[in-house]
């Protein structure tokens, strides 16, 4: 991995994540009915921490699991030399987006570059442990290397009990993240 993904984490300090400029994304995250959100502190919503993870990568393909408004796609595409590739279900927005984002229905599961990708983030309705365990499940089967984010570790007890499986080094970023818990394993 061309990547110090423990040094990316641990860089993930409240200045930092904090001062991450908006600049390229508000025009397309102010059409939203609930843009304010996106402007929320870190550790009320997980926005600006995903602009900062996103910009430590460049020249990647880097996939958001789980599209829902697009917000966090939006934010992960701040960084324009990546491309994000955004998968759900189903289509659930019609948004301007950058050039460097992709939104995309199907399954995440036939995407065989999500491997390759040295930065994913999950963030999956219902929140009910069930795909999250079998993402991680297929991440472990195919050797995945890369880093993992996912919102809500502490939603649910479906949830709290996924993320106390992740054997993976892992870190709790709740307080540069969402409210309902953020972490990032490190699958090596």
């Amino acid at each position: 991995m061309r990547y110090d993904l423990e040094a990316i984490i641990r860089g993930a300090t409240l200045q930092r994540v904090n001062d991450m400029p908006y600049e390229r994304i508000a025009p397309l995250i102010n059409s939203f009915d609930h843009y304010d959100r996106v402007y929320d502190p870190p550790g009320r919503e997980h926005y600006r921490l995903l602009c900062y993870v996103a910009s430590q990568f460049n020249n990647e393909i880097i996939y958001d699991v789980g599209t829902w408004t697009g917000l966090s796609a939006i934010c992960m595409a701040s960084n324009p030399s990546n491309r994000v590739i955004s998968y759900d279900i189903g289509v659930f927005i019609e948004v301007n987006r950058p050039k460097n984002l992709e939104f995309r229905v199907g399954d995440i599961f036939d995407e065989d570059r999500v491997l390759k990708s040295p930065f994913l983030f999950v963030d999956v309705d219902p929140h009910d442990g069930i795909f999250e365990k079998a993402f991680v499940d297929m991440l472990r089967r195919n050797k995945y290397k890369g880093l993992v984010m996912f919102d809500d570790i502490h939603l649910n007890d479906e949830m709290k009990a996924v993320w106390n499986d992740i054997t993976e080094k892992k870190f709790d970023l709740t307080d540069v993240g969402h409210w309902s818990g953020t972490g990032a394993a490190i699958f090596e």
